[in-house]
């Protein structure tokens, strides 16, 4: 017998629908943590805004050479 899964909140699944469905990299992220800090177990909502998190920062380093060492810095101090 598996773990029983508790059954999914309304207001979660609304906020993850809407993060979903938010455009701009600024509201996304404050779509994923809005899920987040509804459902702080909710590993999707954290990979999701981890992955966004990423994605901009990468979009960043192409437009603004940096020195790999002070990327390396940036990234870790952010």
């Amino acid at each position: 017998h598996g773990a029983q899964q508790a059954p999914v909140d309304r207001t979660v699944m609304k906020a993850f629908e809407d993060a979903l469905r938010a455009t701009g990299s600024e509201a996304q992220d404050v779509a994923w943590t809005h899920v987040i800090e509804l459902a702080p177990n909710n590993s999707a909502a954290w990979s999701n805004r981890g992955a966004l998190r990423l994605q901009n920062m990468r979009h960043v380093l192409r437009l603004k050479p940096v020195p790999p060492m002070q990327a390396y810095l940036c990234a870790w101090h952010s």
